[in-house]
């Protein structure tokens, strides 16, 4: 799966490519060697788009529960 912490960052860097092929997604992440530094074949990995809009949903639902319950200590 992809690093959702730093996507933008991998982006600007062209650390990571996101192609749509047909109806599918699909992601390329440069790798490189941790002995030499030099690049070797990228990691390419398949996205699945409502599988990504489940876990937004589900993150989207933790953060409003976050909310309630620092309202709530916040009211104490």
């Amino acid at each position: 799966m992809v690093n959702i912490s730093n996507v933008e960052e991998n982006l600007k860097a062209g650390l990571m490519v996101f192609v749509k092929i047909g109806n599918s997604y699909a992601v390329s992440k440069k790798r490189f060697d941790p002995e030499t530094g030099k690049e070797v074949e990228p990691e390419v990995q398949a996205l699945d788009l409502a599988d990504l809009e489940s876990q937004k949903s589900k993150l989207l639902s933790a953060a409003n529960q976050i909310e309630v319950l620092v309202a709530h200590l916040k009211s104490l």
